[in-house]
């Protein structure tokens, strides 16, 4: 597992379509398989044109079907992840610890977009998720 430096940027809040669904870890493949297939369909079925990599945003919503959903703008930590999906969670905890020692606090829920399609680049250590976490206010410093 390999990831970049983290860092802030700025971003502007992006229209996005979404496949709702309270699941489990172990259900996720299958989850992003039906995702990653039904909202193309629903986007050509609305006359909407797709941009930017497929994502997946982690609050807890019920359910399961396509909507219509606004990813937030304004400052995130960033980092880019480059492994297997099941390394993320390494990932995740250096970015917290960053945000820590840098006395920045979560200000909503994290999500991830995902520059690599398996189907493609068959070889996990070669995958890229770029991991994005709001910031905002200060939470604790390094000395807490």
């Amino acid at each position: 597992m390999a990831t970049s430096s983290i860092e802030i940027v700025t971003l502007e809040p992006q229209p996005a379509l979404a496949v709702r669904g309270d699941i489990t870890p172990e259900e996720m493949p299958a989850f992003f398989g039906r995702a990653f297939t039904g909202v193309p369909g629903a986007a050509a079925a609305a006359g909407v044109e797709l941009v930017g990599p497929p994502f997946g945003l982690y609050p807890s919503m019920p359910g399961e079907a396509v909507h219509d959903l606004l990813l937030p703008g304004g400052e995130v930590a960033q980092v880019l992840h480059t492994g297997p999906y099941d390394t993320l969670g390494e990932t995740y905890a250096a970015l917290e610890a960053w945000m820590r020692e840098q006395g920045l606090a979560p200000a909503g829920p994290p999500w991830e977009s995902y520059l690599s399609d398996p189907e493609a680049e068959p070889d996990p250590q070669q995958w890229r998720t770029l991991v994005c976490w709001p910031v905002g206010g200060h939470g604790p410093g390094p000395t807490g």
